[in-house]
């Protein structure tokens, strides 16, 4: 896919009077390293500052030591004990285990970690039924952090016989042992999506300026959610019930003509302006968020700044502690210890990981 790193030195200020808040300390990716990524899914961190990164296209997860140097390369490509055909996510948990997801497969691959990763082993994931012919089967995982228990999310899948009938995506909620705890925890909206028609054939596009649900889940193992098209994020127990809300007025930001040029050079075999009545007329709110082991929420929140977000911080009580600019080329994936971990993704060239030094009172 892509075959040269470059090494990117960011050093983000605040807009406010706290100072340096985010400040550059790690890049993995580089010329210098000779670390290739393909499309990363999913970076966790454990206690001894050790980074795991699953990877779709080398179908494995690689560990890091905190110095980013490579230490061990989990999974290979196979069917067997352990192997693995695509990884679209991976989680670490405080009891020292390691899953994978495999949608090739639809395969829960457990290891151990600790000075290094072993296989433990496997658990076949089930189709849900939602009375459409194909089923539907899960695109990521979310692991809790306290017990050996993880999330899946099942996506209403399209297909030609139904269409673009109502979709929802299902959170359910499965033991280590392979137990589903219900058939549904949480029903969240589905990511919206450009969808063709034609002859008996579907096509399914990332929505330009769509609007997605996301998920993620808290150091006490609170799942949050959130829709992009309004900063609303909901804190659940593991029963599903809502024990929190954290929001914030956050007006849309409209999309310009300009925006939709732009958009449309990403493109192929697509005009974009032959689909303008599908288009929303304003971007997401945001579009990503974290919460880190103080239990903090940072939002990625769109402004009129086209190359930049409004970097949030928000406590549980949904007040505002600080804010920041943060390039979009960066989306974090993980803040813990102090440290923020996050994909850099620059065009045209391909993904590093970087890591910043958080100063936050």
């Amino acid at each position: 896919m892509k075959k040269i790193l470059l090494c990117v030195y960011l050093f983000v200020f605040t807009f406010n009077t706290n100072g340096q808040i985010l400040k550059d300390d790690l890049t993995i990716g580089t010329k210098a390293d000779k670390i290739f990524f393909g499309i990363i899914q999913s970076i966790d961190v454990d206690t001894n500052g050790k980074i795991y990164v699953s990877d779709w296209q080398t179908k494995n997860v690689r560990v890091f030591s905190d110095e980013g140097k490579i230490v061990q390369k989990v999974g290979r490509s196979g069917r067997g004990p352990g192997e693995i055909q695509k990884i679209s996510g991976s989680g670490i948990n405080n009891l020292g285990e390691l899953y994978t997801y495999d949608p090739n497969l639809l395969r829960v691959n457990i290891f151990s970690y600790g000075n290094s990763v072993e296989y433990l082993t496997s658990m076949s994931i089930p189709k849900l039924d939602n009375s459409t012919k194909y089923g539907s089967i899960p695109n990521d995982i979310f692991v809790l952090h306290n017990e050996s228990s993880f999330i899946l999310n099942y996506q209403t899948p399209y297909s030609p016989a139904n269409g673009i009938a109502k979709r929802r995506e299902n959170l359910v909620l499965f033991r280590k042992n392979g137990e589903k705890k219900s058939n549904s925890l949480l029903s969240l909206r589905a990511d919206q999506k450009l969808v063709r028609q034609n002859a008996g054939s579907i096509s399914v596009r990332p929505m330009p300026f769509g609007k997605r649900s996301l998920i993620e889940i808290g150091p006490n193992d609170h799942v949050f959610t959130a829709w992009t098209g309004e900063l609303s994020i909901r804190k659940h127990d593991t029963e599903g019930e809502v024990v929190n809300t954290i929001s914030d007025k956050i007006p849309s930001i409209k999309v310009t003509d300009s925006d939709i040029r732009r958009e449309n050079k990403k493109l192929s075999g697509l005009e974009l302006t032959d689909h303008l009545e599908k288009v929303p007329n304003n971007w997401p709110v945001f579009d990503w968020f974290e919460v880190d082991n103080k239990n903090r929420i940072w939002v990625a929140v769109n402004t009129e700044d086209r190359q930049n977000y409004s970097l949030r911080v928000y406590d549980q009580n949904g007040d505002k502690i600080t804010q920041t600019s943060l390039p979009k080329t960066i989306e974090i994936k993980e803040i813990i210890d102090g440290y923020a971990y996050g994909i850099q993704q620059k065009k045209n060239d391909p993904q590093s990981i970087v890591r910043y030094k958080i100063n936050i009172d």
